[in-house]
């Protein structure tokens, strides 16, 4: 946006801009929990993300792009901590911006700032308990009643198109993958090609994900 000439901080004192940097931090240390949650907790993966990543492949890629991207977030994001203290650090970060908020509607003066960006882009997505198994979301609705009233104003204002509709919508077990209709000559065609390439493909993508398998160490508690 500042390339564009935009800077949605031009009014903010040298001492905002500071604790507007201090604020974006603390956001992004309370991420750690929730790509404990949505991507390393292997139950709240299968049932939530893993189910949306393979909902347009077929099988075998429906399998092996979750697990492709589940691993590259791993490889990305290595963290070595107890699961409590990852929620206790995003608990501590919710507090101090649900306490400099308060009942404003914004963090900085009357208009919106990167903070008010940061904490919608991050707290929109972690107050989706649908793709989780939503230890998350109930933190935040239940304690948190200003930044999930600033995540609805954001919402409303600046995106009404976005209506609770368009999330997904809560489930109990994986869905199925998406499969185009084909007479039964055709299904017989296509499966046949599929077993040749799916043996290749296993073999390529698989030697590629075990091959490069990171080692997370989460501790037990």
């Amino acid at each position: 946006m500042k390339e564009g000439g935009h800077d949605v901080d031009r009014q903010l004192t040298m001492v905002q801009k500071s604790e507007a940097a201090a604020f974006r931090s603390l956001v992004q240390d309370a991420d750690l929990a929730r790509i404990f949650e949505w991507w390393i907790e292997k139950k709240s993966f299968q049932l939530g993300l893993k189910s949306l990543l393979q909902e347009d492949y077929r099988f075998p890629m429906s399998e092996i792009y979750p697990r492709w991207r589940r691993s590259k977030v791993l490889h990305e994001r290595r963290v070595a901590a107890v699961e409590d203290e990852l929620f206790s650090l995003a608990e501590d970060a919710y507090g101090c911006l649900e306490s400099r908020l308060g009942r404003r509607n914004w963090f900085f003066g009357e208009h919106p700032t990167t903070v008010d960006a940061f904490v919608f882009g991050y707290f929109g997505c972690a107050s989706l308990g649908q793709i989780s198994d939503g230890k998350l979301s109930e933190m935040l609705s239940n304690g948190f009643p200003s930044l999930m009233e600033l995540v609805k104003r954001v919402r409303e204002r600046y995106f009404n198109t976005l209506s609770s509709a368009n999330f997904v919508q809560p489930q109990s077990e994986p869905r199925k993958s998406k499969a185009p209709v084909r007479s039964p000559e055709e299904e017989r065609t296509w499966t046949v090609s599929m077993r040749y390439a799916a043996g290749m493909m296993i073999a390529f993508f698989g030697y590629i994900y075990f091959a490069s398998e990171p080692v997370i160490e989460f501790m037990e508690t």
